[in-house]
């Protein structure tokens, strides 16, 4: 895999979601595409807010043709928060 954003660690994403956050049973979850077909992405330490994994998932949306869900597993805390206080 290559590309600016993985060969130079100061590249920022420009990548716009293209889903939203909705809250179902008071969990979050970034939802993209509209389809019956549906795969949902669990993530790593770094959570569903992460933009990559959001464009992952617009992707998927889009080139599968499914509806993506991305839970929030860590309730809106992932690693970014905890790397701060160490």
């Amino acid at each position: 895999m290559s590309g600016e954003c993985c060969v130079n660690p100061d590249a920022k994403q420009t990548h716009e979601a293209q889903g939203q956050v909705e809250d179902i049973s008071g969990i979050n979850r970034y939802k993209t595409g509209e389809s019956k077909s549906t795969i949902i992405i669990f993530t790593d330490v770094f959570g569903s807010s992460f933009p990559n994994v959001q464009k992952i998932s617009d992707t998927l949306a889009q080139q599968c043709q499914a509806t993506v869900f991305i839970p929030d597993c860590f309730n809106g805390d992932p690693i970014d928060s905890i790397m701060r206080q160490i």
